[in-house]
């Protein structure tokens, strides 16, 4: 028996077959599977990117901070301290991720004064809350203040420690620590440097 599509061929010069349109499903699982799998390593690297680029910024933000209380130290010739924000999200004295502020500790009593009668001492620099879950940890003397003298030194002398973790993950290999001499020289290490290796710079 002819079929219809066999007289068609036989009777016309020209025979067209269309083939179907689209994927099929095995060709679609196969495609979903290799996105599955491309997602699933990608996303370790995407996230420590982030991670890196967090700490750099935080990095960034302190250093200008204590480069600008330092010269305010040299140029006013008084004491400046950076004062650590305090606040729910930092359990601890030593915890900065909530923000700080600088002002000349004019009256050389260590503490703020805005109002009067006493001496105005107002803030010259304010930084807000850390977003992302970043995690500051400060390892200097009196660790809610950083104070530079009317030389531009750090008081008491030795060297600073900042512990940058971001999400508040030491694993992160994000991690940064910035180190500051007594005389303001300033670096950052990779990961959760200790005390000593930030004392020899």
């Amino acid at each position: 028996m002819i079929s219809q599509i066999t007289i068609c061929c036989m009777t016309s010069a020209r025979c067209n077959f269309t083939q179907p349109n689209g994927f099929t499903l095995v060709e679609t699982m196969v495609v979903i599977a290799l996105l599955s799998i491309l997602t699933a390593l990608a996303i370790p690297s995407l996230q420590d990117a982030m991670d890196r680029y967090r700490a750099s910024a935080v990095y960034d933000e302190l250093r200008l901070t204590f480069v600008f209380a330092r010269s305010e130290a040299i140029r006013t010739r008084s004491r400046v301290i950076v004062q650590r924000t305090a606040g729910a999200g930092c359990a601890t004295v030593q915890e900065w991720q909530c923000g700080w502020f600088v002002y000349v500790d004019a009256n050389g009593d260590g503490a703020q004064q805005i109002s009067p009668p006493a001496v105005s001492e107002p803030s010259l620099r304010i930084v807000d809350s850390l977003a992302g879950g970043t995690v500051v940890n400060t390892f200097k003397g009196n660790q809610s203040q950083i104070i530079f003298d009317r030389w531009g030194n750090l008081t008491p002398l030795g060297a600073l420690r900042q512990v940058i973790v971001p999400r508040g993950n030491i694993s992160s290999l994000g991690v940064k620590t910035l180190c500051a001499s007594s005389g303001g020289r300033f670096r950052s290490i990779d990961g959760d440097a200790t005390q000593s290796a930030c004392a020899n710079q």
